[in-house]
């Protein structure tokens, strides 16, 4: 029997995932759990050139005996590759417009490759994808977050949690904008 429960929450880098997980585990009395944290913890980390990756083998392996008997809210863009399905009872796939990512990675000084990275991933719904994959389909919930406050955001979280009949995907489209858009579309070349 399942002792647990965990709401996870993925999405691009910058679509407010730390914010509203942080803010969602402390409505709930949760524990706040990031992916990349406890990668580091579990030494799933591998350094490259390029920065660090995860190595999400190990962390799929070991995290669930971290979480086994705990509440929680777990976040990162690697969710889907980190946690077995059957330990999730709500995912969530946080959304944001990529003219608003541009903004929010030029602000964190992101190089210009990976926010062509990072706007691409979020244009063809690659996180989506993965949570598809990953988990059940009636887990799935996904949030635009453009132009919204966290708190807007957590509660729209709360409500699909409270009200599965409200979780929806596939709704949100980028890569119109993308092509429609003479300046987004340097970033799909």
């Amino acid at each position: 029997m399942k002792n647990n429960s965990i709401i996870g929450i993925t999405g691009t880098p910058a679509t407010g995932k730390k914010t509203a997980g942080k803010l969602v585990a402390k409505k709930l009395g949760y524990e706040f759990f990031d992916i990349n944290a406890i990668a580091e913890k579990l030494g799933a980390e591998i350094r490259t050139r390029d920065g660090i990756e995860v190595e999400t083998s190990i962390v799929y392996k070991k995290l669930p005996r971290l979480l086994k008997g705990k509440k929680i809210v777990l976040v990162g863009h690697l969710l889907p590759h980190c946690i077995p399905d059957d330990y999730v009872d709500f995912a969530v796939v946080l959304r944001c417009s990529p003219h608003e990512l541009v903004k929010r990675y030029r602000e964190r000084g992101y190089s210009k490759t990976k926010i062509k990275a990072n706007v691409v991933v979020e244009a063809i719904d690659l996180c989506l994808s993965e949570a598809l994959i990953a988990f059940t389909e009636s887990k799935i919930a996904e949030i635009d977050t453009t132009g919204r406050n966290p708190k807007e955001v957590v509660e729209e979280i709360l409500d699909k949690l409270n009200n599965p009949k409200k979780r929806r995907f596939g709704e949100i489209n980028w890569l119109h904008l993308m092509a429609e858009d003479t300046g987004m579309r340097r970033y799909l070349k």
